[in-house]
């Protein structure tokens, strides 16, 4: 108590769906008279936690910059603000780099994001990725140009799609909002060198959609059609064509 008010020290503890992870928050001299609280109060992260999503991605609530934080007020719970740094297991996906070569630096795929939410289901958020390649398809480089983030229970995207019958351990319904991952709804691919157009020093390029990437990896699949003429493909100075490639990946 001093003359310009009383303060207080106030903590948080909020849970993590699912993971069985808390977050635990402060804030120090925090205002409030007789009425109740002097204003909005944010609580800040205390440091940063990873919360495990399956055995390829760490999700990183992180404390540096106090962008994590919980909003109240006198009339309690406003919202909560994250700051966030996703990472995936090299042995799972690994950066490409410029040149279509996978990275061997020991470089993570990583993508960043912040948001406000006032309930975990609000968390369904547009991502970016780097050019990376799946450890399951060497010399494929995918790079994606619309990603979503799920980690909400009552709703996926709007343009969600998937497989036929599609289940996870977590989802034992077909097409149930429960699903939980990443859905890469647009993205181009371009092939290993090796299928090579002898007319351009450029890979060639595909484009794919809807591909999921969740608790059992990743899954969809990719089909291309009429992709080099016998005139135009080149094997090591061998003349070839290549008119249908499908991949699948469950």
């Amino acid at each position: 108590f001093t003359p310009e008010g009383a303060f207080l020290t106030a903590y948080a503890v909020i849970g993590v769906p699912k993971t069985g992870d808390t977050l635990a928050f402060k804030v120090s001299e925090a205002q409030f008279t007789t009425g109740g609280f002097t204003g909005d109060a944010s609580l800040v992260l205390l440091e940063d936690i990873d919360v495990n999503l399956g055995d390829s991605t760490t999700l990183t609530l992180k404390s540096d910059e106090q962008k994590t934080y919980v909003d109240w007020d006198c009339n309690g719970f406003r919202e909560l603000g994250i700051d966030c740094e996703v990472s995936f297991s090299r042995e799972f996906v690994v950066p490409e780099n410029p040149d279509g070569t996978p990275d061997t630096t020991g470089q993570h795929v990583i993508t960043e994001f912040e948001t406000q939410i006032q309930s975990w289901d609000e968390l369904l958020i547009d991502i970016s990725l780097p050019p990376m390649q799946f450890t399951k398809l060497k010399g494929f480089g995918f790079y994606v140009s619309n990603a979503v983030f799920d980690f909400s229970e009552t709703e996926n995207s709007v343009n969600m799609v998937f497989p036929p019958g599609y289940l996870t351990p977590s989802m034992p319904e077909p097409n149930s909002p429960m699903w939980e991952g990443f859905f890469l709804n647009q993205m181009q691919i371009k092939l290993p060198p090796e299928f090579k157009n002898k007319n351009s020093n450029e890979r060639i390029t595909i484009s794919a959609d809807n591909l999921l990437i969740d608790e059992l990896g990743i899954t969809g699949s990719l089909s291309a059609y009429n992709i080099l003429t016998l005139d135009n493909g080149d094997a090591g100075g061998w003349a070839f064509s290549l008119d249908t490639l499908s991949v699948s990946l469950y």
